[in-house]
């Protein structure tokens, strides 16, 4: 008799478990939905230094395979403020806080990055 007690109730634990693993899964689609808001949301951002001075705004962003931000490029000006020049940075030197993108860097330090073109460079299209 406990035998028969225990197995409806083992089968049961099972059910619940798988149930629950299942909604766990994410849905097809919801990342790349979460990454194109984040995207349509930081476009066009102000971007500040890490003291707190404004100095550009995100021109584009690319994510990585999970949906989480990988790199961005900023518009920044030049050094006497005539014309812009866009630099990228990865995803450890900068923070994104509503709306609002912080670098973990200076504006000096922005200064010395390379400017990049605006078509994605053949290294990163594979």
């Amino acid at each position: 008799m406990p035998r028969s007690f225990f197995t409806p109730i083992f089968v049961a634990s099972l059910i619940t478990v798988a149930a629950v693993c299942f909604a766990q899964e994410p849905e097809p689609g919801k990342a790349d939905i979460e990454a194109s808001e984040l995207a349509t949301e930081l476009i066009g951002a102000p971007v500040s230094d890490s003291l707190g001075n404004e100095i550009g705004d995100v021109a584009d962003i690319s994510f990585d395979e999970d949906g989480q931000p990988d790199r961005l490029r900023i518009r920044t000006s030049t050094i006497l403020g005539f014309g812009e020049r866009t630099v990228e940075v990865s995803r450890d030197a900068f923070m994104l806080l509503r709306g609002h993108v912080v670098l973990d860097m200076q504006a000096d330090d922005l200064r010395s990055l390379p400017e990049v073109g605006e078509q994605i460079d053949e290294k990163r299209a594979d």
